[in-house]
């Protein structure tokens, strides 16, 4: 009952305290609560008498509680498992970033190491969380997004052994980095902020927006709210984990993804050779360069980051659906605008199987066979069901293909900063046997040809000034002088 009216200070205490305890009446499936109204009465006032730290601290027990749950100990068990269904934990639990993100690093056990509470953890998750939801129904950059890169990474430091040579220190640089590196998520690419001339791209000078973006405020909220989570290191240690984590993060950036490979397969290669001398995979990990490290560590990250190829084609199915209509949404607004519409953005026109062939076979495929070279689990593990992946996609393209054209979109209401708090409207009807069918719905025609229609209007009335411009300043036109060319453009 304290629990249920510290999540919601404005509420009728008496009323919020009777849901709390008819809801366990329900959840409990045993008749073993018998309190009378007068009783509830009395424990809503109690609540309603709770300052805001008391109420923050109930909520935390109340937090350490579910985690003794059954069904959360079930469906966390296996957390540190490569092929970890996330979507059925999402389902049974609330709170599902802050629970496995929170179970993660007690595994690791950060806060024991670099001093700071699990209170202060559970703290920080929660801002984490709620930063994220900021950018309201964001369908694939969003917390869960994020968690699911958090528990691949877990998987790769426990399954790949890498635990036994990292310090605790990369460990907690690695987790940070996976926890902030999609911070404040806006739901949109780099392009389409440059493109659309967005502060974010003007504050950041139009490279890797989005990710210096999320860095910058990744550690914004530390360093202002959660100074507790570095305040355990010494300055060289914090300064040396804000360094590492910037750079890792930077390093997300997908137009750096080709140069970055070809600089790591080079290095990589020595890397193998001296491997190979070495008769312990350990204590040849544990003598490398801090350059060669870091490396490792931004391919980890970015392994994590686009794995989901790589998973069980039911999970990868449901990203892949994710992902497809955050591109679409970029799409129609680019559409709205008058922009060229970004490649793999174009509801109409693209092609789900194909662009997800296209991402495996020059993006996820080439990262991991050069990931694989140095940590031979991967090669096992890993590459066989990208291929199997693969090869769903080349037998059933067409079925492949989502209904996201069923959407109805209010072509008034769309904003399009990244501060936009607005959500659109969008659904996804899964087909037959679960997978996803490719169909035009009638209903949309008229937003689909709406859209199409001003960007029409837009390119005719640009023609017609155009001409307008060349009849006032062509060159048969005497001595008058053409203005300078960006007042064209201007016009």
């Amino acid at each position: 009952a304290r629990g249920a009216a510290a999540a919601d200070p404005h509420a009728d205490p008496v009323a919020v305290a009777s849901a709390a305890i008819n809801s366990a009446k329900r959840a409990s499936k045993v008749n073993m609560w018998r309190y009378d109204d007068s009783t509830i009465a009395g424990l809503a006032r109690a609540a309603g008498r709770l300052s805001e730290s008391q109420r923050t601290e109930a909520e935390f027990e109340l937090f350490l509680k579910s985690l003794a749950s059954p069904e959360i100990q079930e469906k966390t068990r296996r957390r540190d498992m490569y092929q970890y269904n996330l979507f059925e934990f999402v389902e049974v639990c609330d709170t599902p970033f802050v629970t496995l993100a929170f179970l993660i690093y007690r595994d690791h056990g950060v806060n024991v190491t670099f001093n700071f509470t699990e209170r202060q953890l559970w703290d920080f998750l929660r801002a984490v969380d709620q930063g994220m939801l900021e950018q309201k129904d964001v369908p694939f950059h969003n917390a869960i997004h994020v968690l699911d890169v958090l528990q691949t990474m877990h998987a790769f430091l426990i399954q790949c052994d890498i635990v036994s040579w990292a310090t605790s220190f990369e460990v907690y640089v690695l987790l940070m980095a996976c926890t902030i590196h999609d911070y404040n998520h806006p739901g949109v690419n780099n392009a389409f902020l440059v493109n659309s001339r967005n502060m974010l791209a003007v504050l950041y000078n139009d490279m890797s927006v989005l990710e210096n973006h999320h860095a910058a405020s990744g550690f914004k909220l530390i360093l202002t709210e959660h100074r507790a989570l570095i305040d355990g290191m010494t300055c060289s240690d914090s300064a040396r984990m804000r360094s590492m984590v910037i750079s890792l993060i930077q390093n997300t950036d997908m137009k750096l993804h080709f140069n970055f490979l070809s600089e790591a397969q080079s290095r990589i290669s020595h890397l193998r050779i001296q491997m190979l001398e070495c008769n312990d995979d350990c204590s040849f990990f544990e003598n490398l360069q801090e350059g060669d490290r870091l490396m490792l560590f931004k391919m980890l990250l970015k392994c994590a980051d686009i794995s989901n190829p790589t998973k069980a084609f039911e999970v990868y199915d449901q990203w892949t659906e994710r992902v497809m209509e955050e591109f679409f949404r970029q799409g129609d607004r680019e559409k709205m605008m008058g922009l060229e519409v970004s490649p793999m953005c174009d509801r109409v026109t693209t092609k789900v199987s194909k662009t997800q062939l296209g991402f495996i076979d020059f993006v996820v495929l080439p990262l991991f066979k050069t990931f694989a070279i140095v940590v031979p689990w991967v090669e096992w593990n890993v590459l066989p069901i990208l291929a199997s992946n693969k090869e769903i996609h080349k037998a059933e393209p067409e079925a492949r293909e989502p209904v996201l054209l069923r959407q109805k979109v209010d072509l008034e209401k769309i904003e399009f900063s990244h501060e936009n708090k607005e959500s659109d409207s969008f659904h996804l009807r899964r087909g037959r046997s679960g997978s996803i069918v490719q169909e035009r719905a009638p209903e949309v025609e008229p937003y689909i040809n709406e859209v199409d229609r001003r960007r029409t209007m837009g390119d005719s009335l640009m023609r017609s000034l155009q001409r307008s411009f060349n009849e006032k300043y062509g060159k048969n036109k005497g001595n008058k002088k053409a203005p300078p060319t960006k007042m064209a453009s201007e016009v």
